[in-house]
């Protein structure tokens, strides 16, 4: 878990709040939030040494020939697993629902939570491997219409957010 990625979302949010009025302008500054604080994100987990051992964890646990230590490596993993989604979920819920938008029926902060980090981390190991992938930048309009940089990681969170929330304007 990263708070700077939830500074760096809620600055986007403060900084533009003359464009907030709108349903429009809601749904543009979301994708401005995610567009800062999604490669924010992605360069916190792909320097951060604590989520590679993470990660190292992972993929050796279900190796591991003692059961009774498999078992109580797993069982860290996914209390560790879980804090990280019910904080992560906690945060797009509020900032979600404060910016007037719901999840679809089925969707959850939650499952947000989940596959966002699942997008976000996978570029992260790519990018020892394969980094012109996971460092291609998309060039998409920003706030003010001018061309702004998107990085993967950014673009596949957007893609799944736009999957589970419900971002068409209601008649109030």
């Amino acid at each position: 878990f990263y708070p700077e990625t939830q500074v760096a979302a809620n600055a986007v949010i403060m900084d533009n709040q003359h464009l907030l009025v709108s349903h429009e302008g809601r749904v543009a500054v979301l994708r401005e939030a995610v567009r800062i604080a999604g490669r924010m994100n992605f360069e916190h987990f792909s320097e951060s040494v604590g989520w590679r051992t993470h990660v190292t964890l992972v993929a050796s646990a279900s190796s591991l020939a003692d059961e009774d230590t498999r078992s109580r490596l797993v069982e860290a993993l996914q209390e560790t697993e879980n804090m990280f989604i019910a904080r992560t979920a906690e945060f797009y819920g509020a900032a979600l629902s404060g910016l007037g938008f719901s999840f679809l029926p089925g969707a959850s902060a939650e499952l947000l939570a989940g596959l966002g980090a699942a997008v976000v981390e996978g570029l992260a190991q790519r990018r020892l491997v394969n980094p012109d992938l996971a460092d291609t930048i998309i060039k998409k309009p920003g706030l003010d219409g001018e061309l702004v940089e998107w990085h993967p990681a950014a673009l596949g969170f957007w893609g799944i957010l736009e999957a589970l929330v419900d971002l068409e304007p209601h008649e109030a």
